[in-house]
């Protein structure tokens, strides 16, 4: 289950679009996590204004900052600071924007601790097929999808080409899907810690994924 957010400012700003960075009917690398998660208080935050204006245009707020989501931020205090603390690791930078995307298995902002199951993603089965037309549409695409939300993709209609095992591994990350115009790698998740994902291993995932952008 999940608990929508009730800002209807992000709410409109999802709708609109339902996706973060660039647009990923144009982006070469997508980054697939389970929800957009943002403190509840956040219409009263003062970086309020900046999270708007990244949902209105990641690609010029990257610009703009010169960093990659307004979590990073020097004023913000809420949750989601740490995995794009981590994903900031990979080393990227603003002339990357165009070709990166966030997107997430559910179209709507929410608050607290999610714990999505099948059942609600059948709530969102349009955006599902969204997400199938982003994968496998435009050019060649790597799609990065952390292992608890590629699991939840099995458990749908809607990803019968994602394997529900590794099909190869490249260096050290799974890859669960390979053909011409598609790959699918499932990184561990930018936050997890501890005995979940050893630190050396994340090391040479965030290098890896870098790699490939660079390349």
């Amino acid at each position: 289950m999940y608990q929508q957010h009730t800002c209807e400012k992000l709410n409109a700003l999802f709708k609109k679009k339902p996706f973060q960075g660039a647009s990923p009917e144009e982006a070469r690398f997508i980054f697939v996590g389970l929800d957009a998660n943002f403190d509840p208080e956040i219409e009263s935050s003062e970086t309020f204004p900046e999270v708007c204006s990244y949902l209105e245009d990641g690609v010029g707020f990257w610009a703009k900052h010169g960093i990659h989501h307004p979590f990073l931020l020097p004023n913000y205090r809420g949750d989601g600071a740490r995995y794009h603390k981590q994903f900031a690791k990979i080393g990227l930078n603003a002339r990357h924007a165009q070709d990166v995307s966030f997107i997430e298995l559910i179209d709507t902002p929410t608050i607290g601790r999610s714990k999505l199951n099948k059942n609600d993603l059948r709530q969102h089965h349009h955006h599902l097929e969204r997400l199938e037309t982003w994968f496998k549409g435009g050019h060649k695409k790597y799609v990065f999808i952390s292992p608890n939300a590629r699991r939840l993709m099995n458990s749908t209609p809607h990803f019968r080409w994602l394997a529900s095992a590794p099909v190869s591994i490249y260096e050290s990350i799974p890859i669960y899907h390979q053909s011409t115009d598609l790959t699918v790698l499932s990184p561990y998740h930018f936050s997890c810690y501890g005995r979940h994902c050893l630190a050396e291993n994340k090391r040479k995932q965030l290098e890896t994924i870098r790699a490939l952008i660079e390349n």
